[in-house]
């Protein structure tokens, strides 16, 4: 069994659920629930992002991207310089605030492109059979 099988099943388990259960939340068959957990069906869209939602779980825990950096922070200083570029008449502040802003998109397009990567290797090691 899988990270990623060992997780929905545990996940399951801890909130009460039987597969029948989950299978009702999810307005799912009982034998999809079986087959994901058993890794003989790859999981799809409906299958994980509802199951993510009603478990209050990101998709980053379930396919264990541990390594995959919040970026709150990275976002909440490009809003701040966005605001300070709309406020900002000076010339020389906007060149300053530009220079920043652009250094922060650049770091935030190279973050995502190496969750990108992330979500390419965790998706290959997911079983393909249906």
């Amino acid at each position: 069994m899988s990270d990623f099988q060992g997780k929905l099943k545990k996940i399951r388990k801890d909130n009460g659920y039987t597969q029948e259960q989950l299978a009702t939340l999810l307005n799912l068959k009982r034998s999809t629930i079986a087959n994901i957990e058993n890794g003989t069906q790859r999981p799809t869209t409906d299958f994980l992002i509802p199951f993510a939602k009603n478990f209050n779980v990101s998709l980053d825990y379930l396919f264990g991207l541990d390594k995959v950096v919040k970026s709150n922070q990275v976002d909440e200083s490009i809003n701040e310089i966005v605001n300070s570029i709309n406020e900002s008449n000076d010339i020389s502040e906007l060149k300053t605030l530009a220079a920043s802003l652009t250094a922060l998109v650049e770091a935030k397009l190279i973050e995502l492109e190496e969750i990108k990567g992330d979500m390419k290797r965790v998706l290959k090691r997911i079983p393909d059979k249906l």
